[in-house]
């Protein structure tokens, strides 16, 4: 065998020119959305202590990727600036697309809502039985009635 060829002793695979050989990536796509997502969760849930700054993302990042490289985690850097652009559209349409529908919502709730007035009308009497007895004037009874009506959130 040629040497470097690797044998039974040694214990190393032939080298057949396709090695993988690790490539760092760059992991700070990722760590914006990371961040992101945890100042979203902060705003959504009103917990202001979910929120992670730049320099905690990093370091967190830079941990992952440590622990990342012990695992046969496979993954190009193509795959990774993929799911930071989706990410981020999700992150710039989404809060955009939620705030959208909460002022719909909101919109909705303000809208004047439809008032009846109701009006009783007096009761009509039997015709007089003599000329002499003169109807009785009817009576204007007013009564005003507020009525709400609700509809069904959709």
């Amino acid at each position: 065998r040629p040497p470097g060829s690797g044998n039974k002793s040694g214990g190393t695979a032939a080298r057949t020119g396709k090695e993988k050989t690790a490539h760092k990536l760059d992991l700070s796509s990722l760590t914006g959305l990371f961040v992101g997502v945890h100042v979203i969760a902060a705003g959504a849930t009103g917990v202001p202590e979910v929120a992670i700054d730049m320099a905690e993302g990093d370091t967190f990042m830079k941990s992952a990727q440590n622990v990342m490289r012990h695992y046969s985690v496979e993954s190009s850097q193509k795959t990774i600036d993929w799911l930071a652009f989706g990410g981020t559209c999700c992150m710039i349409y989404g809060t955009r697309f939620g705030a959208y529908m909460l002022r719909k919502r909101s919109e909705k709730q303000e809208q004047v809502k439809p008032m009846a007035t109701v009006y009783q009308m007096p009761s009509r009497q039997n015709a007089p039985q003599s000329p002499a007895q003169s109807a009785p004037q009817p009576q204007q009874m007013e009564t005003h009635v507020q009525v709400e009506f609700e509809s069904e959130a959709d």
